[in-house]
């Protein structure tokens, strides 16, 4: 009513201002389906406004050597959530301390937690990131672009594990940008 439109001319402005920021790192904790998603949100009509451009934790199989690196990753400034994938399905965890606690119980477990890692960085030692996932949605987006906003999240600079970081912040963010570029071209 506000702005004066019918309901026909309302219908077709509305996802043009109203529409998802697809949180690629928050999609891959929760173990979707690159392809999958993206598709059934075209399917409905949900435009995605903006790519956010990250990379999580994935521990394909969690043992004693996984939980000990892990460790290196449990600082207080964020909450990293864990989602574990256990025979009886997915099991959330609201941190990552919470879920480290359980100890053996969960060996064999794959893992993702939410803490952001470079992009460019696919090996992490004892475990990987959920890289392959962005790398998929970056794939999609080339062949049919999936939103004109793309924005490359790296808040967790200051609390990455010192050995993650490979020289000072605005070269790792530019190692970033250029990483993303890479796939696009």
């Amino acid at each position: 009513e506000l702005t004066g439109l019918d309901n026909e001319d309302a219908a077709a402005a509305l996802p043009r201002h109203i529409g998802l920021c697809y949180d690629v790192c928050h999609a891959a904790v929760e173990y979707e389906d690159p392809a999958g998603s993206i598709a059934a949100l075209r399917a409905a009509g949900i435009p995605v406004h903006k790519l956010q451009l990250s990379a999580a934790l994935r521990v394909p199989s969690m043992g004693p050597e996984q939980r000990s690196a892990l460790a290196s990753f449990n600082e207080p400034t964020y909450l990293h959530q864990v989602i574990r994938r256990t025979s009886k399905g997915m099991v959330f965890h609201v941190d990552l301390p919470e879920a480290l606690a359980l100890g053996a119980e969960t060996d064999g477990e794959e893992w993702r937690v939410h803490f952001h890692v470079p992009v460019f960085i696919d090996t992490l030692g004892a475990f990987s990131s959920t890289r392959d996932f962005l790398e998929e949605i970056l794939a999609l987006h080339k062949a049919d672009p999936i939103s004109p906003h793309l924005e490359i999240e790296t808040y967790t600079w200051d609390v990455l594990p010192a050995q993650m970081r490979s020289a000072t912040m605005d070269k790792d963010i530019q190692r970033e940008i250029r990483w993303v570029q890479e796939q696009l071209t």
